[in-house]
């Protein structure tokens, strides 16, 4: 954990928070810390900052929120991603949340086994612990909200709305494709506000799916010359964005 996640729960009294469990077990066992000790805290879906702790005993952490701010600002990154098989899944959800999307959508593919959507994981009270696992590593606090989609074309035809490009909103739509000769630097603009990322199954996105994608503004780009796993896929995608997003803000 870098960051300690705190909730509504966890609520005493005004900006004083209660915690037990796996959390206070990391703050007494694992950071080893002290009482008057200060801990980097943020509040889910709120500010980040710091707060000392008040009362330490054998299995549960008190803490006094101290200087908190809202947390620094990020243009926005929404995910497709065709749906994985769970341990894939699990590994998806913690890293997109570390890098900060703010959704993942997971979609059917031709490559995708129609039996990956049974699984009991996409209920939102199974996976959402590898979410807040993903925000502590990242010291990030906002929750990416998650949806499922079992129809392909229906999905980009009428379930996502990608917005309107204008001189205020710049959206940039990518689908990650192995034999496109594009690098990301090829195709990302000076200015953006807004990324639309779609990372394939396990196998790759088939033609048609590539061209359908196309067809609704998509621009094929390769994230490595290499064969990745979806969750490298994934996590080296992310990090090329935030990296080239930086690198043409200072040109």
């Amino acid at each position: 954990m870098n960051i300690i996640l705190l909730n509504k729960n966890d609520i005493i009294k005004p900006n004083i928070y209660k915690l037990t469990g796996k959390i206070a077990d990391h703050i007494i066992n694992i950071l080893r810390a002290n009482v008057d000790d200060y801990l980097e805290v943020g509040i889910i879906n709120g500010p980040i900052g710091k707060a000392q702790i008040i009362i330490l005993k054998k299995e549960e952490v008190v803490l006094r929120l101290m200087e908190m701010h809202a947390p620094p600002g990020k243009f926005s990154i929404d995910l497709i991603c065709a749906l994985p098989r769970p341990q894939t899944l699990k590994k998806i959800l913690s890293v997109s949340a570390t890098m900060g999307i703010n959704s993942i959508h997971f979609i059917m593919s031709n490559r995708v086994e129609k039996s990956f959507f049974n699984s009991t994981l996409l209920k939102d009270e199974n996976y959402l612990q590898y979410i807040l696992d993903g925000l502590s590593q990242g010291k990030r606090t906002k929750v990416p909200k998650i949806y499922f989609y079992k129809r392909f074309k229906k999905f980009f035809e009428e379930d996502f709305s990608f917005g309107a490009v204008s001189r205020t909103n710049i959206t940039l739509k990518l689908v990650a494709e192995g034999s496109s000769k594009n690098c990301l630097t090829d195709v990302f603009p000076k200015t953006v506000n807004n990324i639309i990322l779609a990372i394939g199954p396990e196998g790759g996105w088939i033609s048609f799916e590539i061209k359908f994608m196309e067809k609704h503004g998509f621009i094929p780009f390769k994230i490595s010359n290499s064969v990745l796993r979806v969750e490298s896929a994934v996590t080296a995608a992310l990090a090329q964005i935030e990296l080239v997003n930086i690198s043409k803000k200072k040109i």
